[in-house]
């Protein structure tokens, strides 16, 4: 996901959406993928019984980001063209290192790194992606809508994480 999330952001940069068919291929083994890991986490408590669940849900809102990742790119690819402003441009930038951020924080299992994607999130979501909507018209607002959907769906793999991050023996 971080992948598809460099080449969609690579694709708005060069304002090139060339890549639909690769992104309908990866899209469907995103989707094969996650769908396989989320019948082993229940199936084989994976976690314990505690985090299974909770690793099941967090599964499950990754390949949300994913479809929307995927479903930005296909709007922009549906454009004759599909030039965005230079603020949209950064908060997709500012998402996808949000994004990379929770992989940190989960492959760390680093309370610290959680807190700070959350505070991250939060401002993302709350503060940004509403100015930017209010300031901005056509095209750049459906790809903030879809920028905000992701930038929702981290904030609450953020919040997710910290039932999943055991407390430090301090």
């Amino acid at each position: 996901i971080t992948s598809e999330a460099d080449k969609v952001y690579s694709g708005f940069l060069k304002k090139s959406f060339s890549e639909l068919e690769e992104r309908e291929e990866v899209k469907k083994m995103v989707d094969s993928y996650t769908n396989l890991c989320r019948r082993l986490i229940i199936k084989y408590r994976i976690g314990g019984a505690r985090n299974s669940h909770l690793l099941m849900v967090l599964m499950s809102r990754l390949v949300l980001v994913h479809h929307a990742y995927y479903n930005m790119y296909k709007f922009a690819a549906s454009r004759k063209k599909c030039a965005i402003s230079e603020s949209s441009l950064k908060l997709m930038n500012e998402i996808n290192n949000s994004f990379k951020l929770l992989h940190d924080s989960y492959a760390s299992k680093d309370a610290a790194k959680a807190s700070q994607l959350h505070d991250t999130a939060d401002s993302l979501y709350f503060k940004k992606v509403p100015s930017l909507l209010i300031k901005s018209k056509g095209i750049d607002n459906v790809i903030i809508f879809y920028l905000g959907e992701i930038i929702r769906l981290i904030l609450m793999d953020a919040n997710l994480l910290f039932g999943l991050i055991e407390p430090s023996k301090s």
